[in-house]
């Protein structure tokens, strides 16, 4: 008796066979079939006599294949029996390096502008998260501190991440805002302090220069005013104190005029007191010497005559001398004079008015008249001569 055969593995018998058929390539029977089949999707058929093989991960297989397909670069077949494989999303990138069958988020500070490329360093300036995959400029008010960090940071107060001659260049790091500037936020240019400001580096905001000094420059601190000048809050210079005002402060508010009998000239801190021998007509001008015949004593604002009676040896009150007895002097004389002959001086304050009377006399010097003596005669009033009478003739005196 004839018996039929089992269709062995790797073979097909269709009814009827007189013998077996070998499965194709990418096709396969476990034996007993009549027609091969095709290799799953997922899996490799490398022979047509056994079950098929999971396509490992990192590979993958439409169906119908002898062997497994390498997941591409940019590609990713994550899992075991993957059928067709995944582009890598954007920011991601995988490269058939035998590591991981999955993509990767672009490092920060890279970017991968091809999923199937190494990330590429982000440029100086720039910057970009993980993931991110492309680098991003530094806008205003930010700083990337190293060409390859993320994330980029804010510039702190007082700084800003322009440059102060080329506000283009890439903004690699928050530059200190410039003495004689101000950067009022990170995000603006630094701007230049106006004149009777200043700012010394780091500043969010110009200061006014303070009363009492000068800024001449923007960039340094402010100057105290030297004594004798003043200045105004918001000055480049001091101003010397004006003529007739003491300026014992450098503070325009605290100038005081002088005295009278005090005097001071242009850019003096204190007022002087007119010195004795002197007069100080006006507080803003220097003091003139007195006249002769004037005298002043320290403070006075104008020279006094000499009084009459004295003689005024110096221009002050120390050298004025009482004139002696037989002297006399009127106001404004500087010295005292002799009473002279014929005439009585019974006060050094008197002037010579009082001629001596007939029968009498006085010498120059004296200061009363004398009456002539009995049995003399006085021909002459101015000089103490006396004559005897001649015979025949007498005096009674005076």
């Amino acid at each position: 008796m004839v018996a039929c055969t089992p269709c062995p593995a790797g073979f097909k018998c269709a009814v009827g066979a007189a013998s077996p058929v070998a499965c194709a390539a990418s096709t396969f029977s476990l034996g007993v079939a009549a027609e091969c089949t095709a290799c799953p999707a997922g899996y490799r058929c490398p022979t047509t006599g056994a079950e098929p093989e999971l396509c490992p991960k990192g590979s993958y297989s439409p169906g119908g294949a002898e062997d497994c397909t390498v997941c591409a670069a940019g590609q990713e077949c994550p899992s075991q029996a993957t059928s067709s494989p995944a582009s890598c999303p954007a920011g991601e990138y995988r490269i058939p390096d035998g590591g991981s069958p999955v993509c990767h988020a672009c490092p920060a500070g890279h970017s991968c502008s091809s999923a199937s490329a190494l990330p590429a360093p982000c440029p100086p300036g720039t910057s970009a998260p993980k993931g991110q995959g492309s680098c991003t400029s530094a806008a205003a008010g930010e700083f990337a501190s190293e060409p390859f960090s993320a994330p980029l940071s804010s510039c702190p107060a007082g700084t800003t991440a322009y440059g102060v001659v080329d506000s283009s260049e890439p903004q690699t790091g928050c530059h200190a805002c410039p003495p004689g500037f101000a950067c009022a936020a990170p995000t603006t240019a630094p701007a230049s302090c106006a004149a009777g400001e200043y700012a010394v580096g780091r500043a969010t905001a110009c200061s006014p220069c303070p009363e009492g000094s000068s800024c001449a420059s923007a960039d340094n601190l402010p100057v105290p005013c030297p004594l004798g000048s003043t200045s105004a809050a918001g000055s480049t210079t001091c101003t010397p104190c004006a003529a007739g005002f003491a300026c014992p402060t450098p503070f325009a508010a605290e100038r005081t005029q002088c005295a009278t009998g005090q005097y001071s000239l242009a850019g003096q801190a204190f007022c002087s007191p007119c010195p004795s021998g002197l007069e100080c007509s006006s507080v803003d001008s220097a003091p003139t010497a007195c006249p002769r015949g004037k005298i002043s004593d320290s403070g006075s604002a104008a020279c006094t005559d000499c009084p009459a009676g004295a003689a005024c040896y110096t221009r002050d009150s120390t050298g004025t001398v009482t004139c002696p007895t037989g002297f006399y002097s009127a106001a404004g004389d500087d010295d005292c004079h002799a009473c002279p002959a014929g005439y009585s001086c019974t006060s050094s304050a008197v002037n010579y008015a009082n001629p001596c009377a007939a029968g009498s006399f006085s010498g120059r010097g004296h200061s009363q008249c004398h009456p002539c003596p009995k049995g003399f005669q006085c021909p002459f009033r101015g000089e103490a001569i006396l004559e005897h009478c001649p015979p025949g003739t007498y005096s009674l005196g005076g």
